[in-house]
């Protein structure tokens, strides 16, 4: 089942980790970027069924991009993906609209589990 998705995170390897198992899945990587602008600016262009976000990035954090893009998309799944882990800021994160929330480091099965959630198993309900 194909699914579009972004990747945005400060760190290169990251991205790549993240866009090579979602690719595996059958997803389809529309735009990577490594800021908040980056971010809000893909999403507004490309409309990702689903949005890997870091939550410390530089320009804009996570928090702010996601309060912005739920206004503007509020469909939109978002996984929030951080080496914060204080209950605090997951409990904000979920607060304001986040679907998924995983700590660094993740491991694939997380990942795969994520997309299943979200996505995949999302899709085969729709044809059911």
């Amino acid at each position: 089942m194909k699914f579009r998705f972004v990747v945005v995170d400060d760190t290169s390897f990251i991205r790549e980790i993240i866009k090579n198992i979602g690719e595996s899945l059958g997803g389809v990587c529309v735009g990577e970027g490594e800021n908040g602008r980056d971010a809000v600016a893909i999403v507004k262009k490309t409309l990702p069924d689903l949005l890997f976000l870091d939550l410390v990035m530089p320009v804009k954090n996570g928090l702010e991009v996601l309060e912005e893009l739920k206004q503007i998309w509020p469909d939109l799944k978002i996984v929030a993906c951080s080496t914060l882990d204080q209950d605090h800021i997951v409990e904000d994160a979920l607060s304001k609209g986040v679907n998924q929330y995983l700590t660094k480091p993740f491991s694939k099965n997380d990942i795969e589990l994520v997309i299943d959630k979200l996505i995949l198993a999302r899709k085969d309900q729709n044809h059911v």
